[in-house]
C-alpha cells in the first residue's frame, strides 16, 4: 500500500518577504533595481537574527550573469547567521537563489567573517 502526502506549493517573492522587514525598501526612493531589494532584504533578515544589528553589512557585487551578496556580521553573531549545521545559511542561499532565478540571474550569498 502506498501512502501519498498532499504537496504544498508556496509562492514567495522578494517583494512579499519585504512586508516583514523593519524598514520597507519599497517605500524608499533609493531603490533602483530588484537587486537592491534583495540586498535590503538580506540586511533586514540578518538584523533580526543577530545580537549586534548595528554591525550588519551587506555588499552586493553584480556581474553579467551572477550577483554576489556579501554578508558581514559581528564575530560573535557568525554562528547565529550560519545556524546549526549551516541550516540558516543554506536557507538564505535557497531564498536568494530562487529570487535570482526569477530575475534571470544567479544570486549567491557569501557570509564573510
Amino acid at each position: 500500500m502506498r501512502v501519498t502526502r498532499p504537496s504544498l506549493c508556496f509562492s514567495v517573492t522578494c517583494c512579499s518577504l519585504l512586508q516583514f522587514a523593519p524598514s520597507c525598501a519599497l517605500a524608499k526612493e533609493s531603490v533602483h533595481s530588484p537587486f537592491d531589494l534583495l540586498e535590503e532584504l538580506l540586511e533586514a533578515i540578518a538584523k533580526t537574527l543577530v545580537d549586534h544589528p548595528e554591525e550588519v553589512q551587506v555588499h552586493a557585487v553584480h556581474g553579467e550573469a551572477v550577483s554576489i551578496l556579501e554578508l558581514r556580521v559581528h564575530p560573535e553573531d557568525l554562528g547565529r547567521v550560519i545556524g546549526h549545521h549551516g541550516r540558516i545559511a543554506e536557507a538564505l542561499r535557497t531564498i536568494f537563489g530562487a529570487a535570482g532565478r526569477k530575475l534571470h540571474n544567479r544570486v549567491t550569498v557569501v557570509i564573510l567573517d
